[in-house]
């Protein structure tokens, strides 16, 4: 953005990496935060009318006793990928009397093809074959705002019909209204897969998990094939994600397309792993492989 290109009226600021991991990877600092910054400032200096920055729901801690996040909610330092993108926000935010700006903490993005790492792991369990495909962490109740790709086009697009009537500094939620549970997941995967019989999941506790992690984790080094699933991870389960959108609906006229969320979407997406396992894994594992995590030059 070196130069004047004219009248911008929005810059979106999607660019950001994550590693899955918990280690301070310094091209946290480069990216999120660095970059984050250089983008402000190119912004202002080309006098463009807004900055969209696309922050996430991960980047929040599970609100207490099932209560629900909204726009209020605060960000974590606990894992270096919330920290990196709170340090964002908050210079976005001391930035915006100089640039209106609109915070977007988004939900779990999947397109058609899945596309999002922590869904394509369970569906992989879940379709998969005996035993694995019983098993549920907990109780079932870890839990995920979802929110199809297209509707966050969608959103996005409410963002900047609504543009005149939102204040200078607005953290808005792109998900959808509520969460879907791992084990209402483990039935639509189920149902999809078109099992003669109803097959009851096996609730598996945290230990035993964990246990289960570190076998999995180790068969994946030898054979260099790693799972998506990390042990800190393990701390959320029965711990869920759920979102209130209400605010945001309001101030955009903008809610999830009927039809669109991710149960109604189970019954194409798990024949379309099963049959087109080449094509997924071409969209979904290189998400992990080659989008996410970085590779030394």
């Amino acid at each position: 953005m070196k130069g004047r290109l004219g009248r911008i009226d929005f810059v979106l600021h999607l660019a950001a990496f994550y590693h899955f991991g918990t280690d301070p990877h310094p091209e946290y600092q480069r990216t999120n935060i660095d970059g984050t910054s250089a983008v402000l400032q190119a912004a202002i200096e080309n006098g463009a009318g807004r900055l969209i920055f696309f922050s996430s729901l991960a980047a929040m801690l599970p609100a207490p006793n099932g209560a629900m996040l909204t726009e209020r909610s605060p960000t974590s330092v606990i894992l270096p990928y919330g920290e990196s993108k709170s340090a964002g926000e908050h210079r976005i935010q001391d930035a915006s009397t100089q640039l209106p700006a609109i915070v977007l903490r988004i939900g779990g993005v999947f397109s058609d093809w899945c596309e999002l790492p922590p869904l394509d792991s369970l569906i992989r369990m879940w379709a998969g074959r005996f035993p694995l495909n019983r098993l549920v962490a907990g109780h079932g109740s870890t839990a995920l705002p979802y929110l199809h790709r297209d509707d966050l086009v969608r959103c996005v697009r409410a963002c900047v019909d609504q543009n005149e009537k939102l204040g200078p500094f607005e953290v808005l939620l792109a998900s959808q209204h509520g969460a879907v549970s791992h084990l209402e997941l483990f039935e639509g995967v189920q149902h999809a897969c078109q099992h003669g019989d109803r097959i009851k999941p096996v609730f598996v506790s945290p230990a035993s998990a964990r246990l289960g992690l570190a076998l999995r984790r180790g068969w994946g080094l030898l054979t260099r094939n790693p799972p998506y699933e990390r042990p800190w991870m393990l701390r959320f389960i029965d711990r869920p994600w759920i979102a209130d959108t209400t605010t945001t609906q309001k101030k955009l006229g903008w809610e999830c397309t009927p039809g669109k969320g991710i149960l109604d979407c189970l019954p194409a997406l798990v024949p379309r792993y099963l049959q087109h396992r080449p094509a997924w894994d071409k969209r979904s594992r290189a998400r992990i492989t080659a989008r996410y995590e970085y590779v030394e030059s």
